[in-house]
């Protein structure tokens, strides 16, 4: 599933548990023990919303949980989850 955030600025693609929960609590256990096609169907989700957004201002994407408590990959206008600086640059 995804959709956008309140503020409009981010999409955010969140996988469904179907099997073991606990293959959902970060994107790492995701990636490790979620069923393959549904790891496959993420990465297609979240490549197609990329294409979609992709214009001449950058994209930031994040798997950073801080926000809300539920496995989530963000696709945003802003880098407002990144501390490191270097990343947070557009240059």
């Amino acid at each position: 599933m995804s959709f956008t955030n309140l503020g409009g600025d981010a999409t955010l693609i969140v996988p469904s548990p179907r099997t073991n929960e606990d293959a959902y609590g970060h994107f790492a256990s995701f990636l490790r023990n979620a069923p393959v096609l549904q790891v496959d169907a993420l990465w297609q989700k979240i490549a197609g919303t990329v294409l979609e957004m992709v214009s001449d201002r950058p994209i930031w994407l994040s798997t950073a949980g801080g926000g809300v408590a539920w496995l989530h990959v963000r696709i945003d206008s802003t880098p407002k989850y990144y501390g490191y600086a270097p990343y947070r640059s557009t240059k």
